[in-house]
């Protein structure tokens, strides 16, 4: 992510600013974040549970976003994630 704090790429200034500032509070709710303990967890679970499954879902933030990838249209879908982020 050094890209992100790069001041000579110019162009990318107002989505990385953007992006840190939303990410900032994302952090914050735990409607937004997985707790780390939980993302450990489940790194561990997948190193450990002798299956081939390639994708885990880690918490409640993915849940959400699983959930409103199967229940909407792309674009609404698009549109949903765009509002999290501007």
């Amino acid at each position: 992510m050094e890209f992100f704090f790069n001041d000579a790429l110019t162009d990318y200034k107002p989505f990385t600013t953007a992006f840190l500032g939303k990410l900032g509070v994302m952090e914050k709710q735990p409607t937004y974040a997985s707790p780390p303990e939980i993302v450990a967890e489940t790194i561990y679970q997948a190193a450990t549970d002798g299956t081939s499954q390639f994708r885990y879902i880690v918490g409640e933030d993915a849940k959400m976003l699983i959930h409103m990838k199967e229940n909407t249209n792309e674009e609404e879908y698009l549109t949903n994630i765009a509002q999290h982020f501007s």
